[in-house]
């Protein structure tokens, strides 16, 4: 789900079970496997590959720690079309409902409680950055989106979030939004 990373490990042979939810990001379900690992080993009774002597040079010798992304180098890439070709509402079936808003002249996306400001790409296609705003700026990283267009009409006729595991969201319509507090 969007906003969780999860895990579960299974051992049918010796009964465990071991579920795993963290918010924030997990780069290639480093923390997750990690802290299953451990689990697993003191259920077990096994020593622990990871103990107080390795914990402050962790994830070293095994493995380099995660780099983090760089943030993008956002610029002001103007639109190609009109702003109202982006607004609407978009369903995804698992996900649910976005709403990209025109907001004084700027596109935002509004996700329950997250708002998204939407900057241009460079870009031949309709991408844009998705910017976290307000206290999802500090729990979600800039991530990209593409809107998609019908081949015929050329019109907008959905979205695909890269945040949202590589989904698709259909355009339903050009509803208001409903109201949102900020978070």
């Amino acid at each position: 789900m969007f906003g969780y990373s999860t895990m579960m490990t299974l051992f049918p042979q010796t009964k465990l079970g071991i579920f795993i939810a963290m918010t924030g990001e997990d780069d290639k379900d480093f923390f997750r496997t990690t802290l299953s690992s451990y689990i697993a080993d003191i259920y077990h009774k096994e020593t622990p590959w990871l103990n107080s002597t390795l914990l402050c040079a962790f994830p070293l010798p095994w493995k380099a720690a995660p780099v983090p992304k760089p943030e993008p180098v956002i610029t002001e890439v103007p639109l190609t079309r009109p702003i109202s070709d982006f607004v609407g509402q978009y369903v995804n079936n698992l996900y649910g409902t976005v709403y990209v808003v025109d907001n004084m002249g700027q596109l935002e996306l509004h996700y329950g409680f997250v708002k998204f400001i939407l900057k241009r790409k460079e870009s031949s296609k309709p991408r844009f950055y998705m910017i976290p705003t307000g206290a999802a700026e500090h729990l979600i990283d800039i991530d990209t989106l593409k809107f998609s267009e019908q081949r015929i009409t050329n019109l907008i006729d959905g979205v695909n979030i890269d945040k949202f595991e590589d989904s698709d969201f259909k355009k339903v319509g050009v509803p208001a939004p409903p109201s949102v507090p900020t978070i």
